[in-house]
């Protein structure tokens, strides 16, 4: 992880290191895409990026998202160095002062700069934060103060850029939740100050629709209970649910629960936990799903983890019109169920972060049995021979949905039909105990059947699904695909029965 007061020392260094070296050189040490972007946010004069090797005509232009840049050889570059010049070294490690003087020799000339060293991921932070503190800029044009930049979640002081992108979300809905913040009003009374903790968030009068959050509580910078805030702040009135172990929630953590009217269900940890935790996930989101459905909460559920955020803030009027526009084509269920990407080749794999649909429909999806240590090890056991496989079935079937289904296929189909994991298990099951029975050599048909006439896919980066689990613990916006394939499937696949 970051040390955050590094970056922000580092910050500062580089910006003065750019105004006053005027003439800046690139020295890729190893190459890094974000250095030349931060370099052009700062308004650095790129001279060059210098290299050892011989640059011949039509080889001098790096062309770069960023721009196009001279490439330059050492020789040429060096006469010309003089006070005005700097060196960015694109380093392949942090070092601990990346400010300091190098020297270069060319025959009798000897000359010394000064050199600022940047890692790539070094680069992106210090990028992000000048992103931040401009946005923080704009906040006090519009007239919302922020006290200083501790005032932000750790996430927004060493960022991600994609959070701050105007093309993404207006961030002013995310950051005030951490802005402690006043305006100053002379339209009643002149030089009082009104203390603004709520300054233009959204919110949809929505009360038949409930979240359950399940899983185990993520304290590392306030994630879950920031989270639940946010949905509160948006969905006043929708119940809002959060499915997780007994002896997680700490006495502060079931206090700001009930302020905002969160409701908190302690489960028990299941015996046997299955294949990437595959029981711990059936067990928690039933738990949540069912005390939603018994109580008659709400009409439709959006299930989703205590670790991740939804930051489209209208998810629930995209949602429900999702499923009035793509009416299901079946009797078993009440509606369509939408789930966030799929895969295009693996039967039934489809993400298992979040699903939403009519609470009776999504309940069923975790009314099944758990995952027994038989089938954990038969998954395990059918992993390898998945992995051999997989090159050469792959390209059979990717994009090939309408291919004729012949003995090697259906050998594909009762392979894949015993590999299970998460996602698969919970999907696969669902559909067996309660849509129609499965059968294995069939099991890929059966699959787009099922896309066809009961999900909708859609895309995680349209609703700006927030991650902080694998990326140095900080917080990044996931892609993803298949809504494109969907909609292939949607309306065009037929099969035999049809």
């Amino acid at each position: 992880m970051f040390d955050k007061q590094k970056i922000i020392a580092m910050t500062a260094a580089l910006e003065k290191f750019v105004r006053t070296q005027p003439n800046i050189f690139i020295m890729p040490e190893t190459w890094s895409w974000n250095v030349i972007p931060l370099l052009k946010r700062l308004n650095a004069n790129v001279a060059g990026i210098l290299t050892n090797a011989p640059v011949n005509p039509g080889q001098n232009i790096i062309q770069t998202p960023s721009g196009n840049y001279p490439q330059v050889n050492f020789s040429v570059a060096i006469p010309s160095f003089d006070y005005r010049t700097g060196i960015i070294v694109s380093s392949s490690k942090q070092i601990a002062n990346p400010l300091f003087i190098s020297k270069f020799d060319f025959g009798t000339l000897s000359v010394e700069v000064p050199a600022f060293a940047l890692t790539d991921e070094e680069a992106m932070a210090i990028y992000d934060r000048i992103t931040t503190l401009e946005t923080l800029k704009r906040y006090k044009d519009d007239g919302v103060i922020a006290n200083s930049i501790s005032d932000i979640s750790i996430r927004f002081a060493r960022g991600m850029s994609t959070l701050i992108d105007s093309r993404y979300q207006d961030l002013k809905v995310q950051v005030c939740e951490r802005l402690k913040s006043t305006i100053r009003t002379y339209d009643v009374n002149p030089g009082a100050i009104i203390l603004r903790h709520d300054f233009k968030f959204p919110k949809y009068n929505v009360d038949d629709a409930a979240i359950v959050m399940q899983g185990p509580i993520e304290y590392r910078n306030d994630y879950t209970i920031t989270t639940a805030r946010l949905y509160r702040e948006w969905y006043p009135n929708a119940p809002i649910i959060i499915s997780t172990w007994k002896n997680e929630p700490t006495d502060a953590f079931r206090e700001e629960c009930k302020r905002i009217n969160v409701i908190i269900l302690e489960n028990n940890l299941p015996i046997e936990e299955g294949v990437h935790n595959v029981n711990y996930q059936i067990e928690s989101s039933f738990r949540g799903l069912e005390y939603v459905r018994k109580n008659r909460l709400a009409k439709y559920s959006l299930k989703c983890r205590t670790d991740q955020r939804l930051n489209r803030t209208d998810f629930f009027v995209y949602f429900k019109n999702l499923l009035k526009a793509f009416p299901n084509n079946g009797e078993k269920l009440k509606d369509r169920i939408i789930v966030f990407s799929v895969s295009d080749w693996i039967p039934f794999f489809c993400c298992d972060f979040c699903y939403f649909g009519q609470t009776e429909d999504v309940y069923k999806i975790f009314d099944i049995p758990m995952q027994t240590n038989k089938e954990k090890y038969f998954y395990w056991r059918t992993k390898s021979r998945f992995q051999f496989v997989e090159k050469k079935i792959e390209p059979l079937t990717r994009f090939k949905w309408n291919i004729k289904f012949n003995r090697k296929f259906r050998n594909f189909n009762i392979l894949m039909n015993k590999f299970n994991p998460a996602e698969v298990f919970i999907l696969k099951n669902f559909y067996d105990n309660h849509v129609n029975p499965i059968e294995g050599s069939k099991l890929t048909q059966i699959f787009l059947k099922f896309l066809r006439d009961y999900l909708i896919v859609v895309e995680k980066d349209s609703i700006l699904l927030d991650w902080p689990k694998y990326q140095n613990e900080e917080s990044y916006i996931i892609g993803s695909t298949g809504s494109y394939f969907w909609l292939d499937i949607y309306l065009n696949y037929k099969d035999e029965d049809d």
